[in-house]
């Protein structure tokens, strides 16, 4: 089984010290916050669709 890269990740390894400071827990927060903020991408993306930035099709992308 292959390990699982975070997003961040571009081949050489953090100290774990700077890492365990910067990030912590914060994929527990992600957790909670990621429906909601596709939500509100969601939203986002139709209000953009509503001032004519965004086409039909784009908006069908989202």
């Amino acid at each position: 089984m292959t390990k699982k890269m975070k997003l961040w990740e571009k081949g050489y390894s953090l100290n774990k010290e700077i890492e365990e400071f910067t990030v912590g827990n914060d994929y527990l927060l992600d957790k909670k916050l990621v429906k909601y903020d596709c939500i509100a991408s969601i939203a986002h993306a139709k209000m953009l669709h509503k001032v004519k930035i965004l086409t039909k099709e784009e908006l069908d992308e989202t």
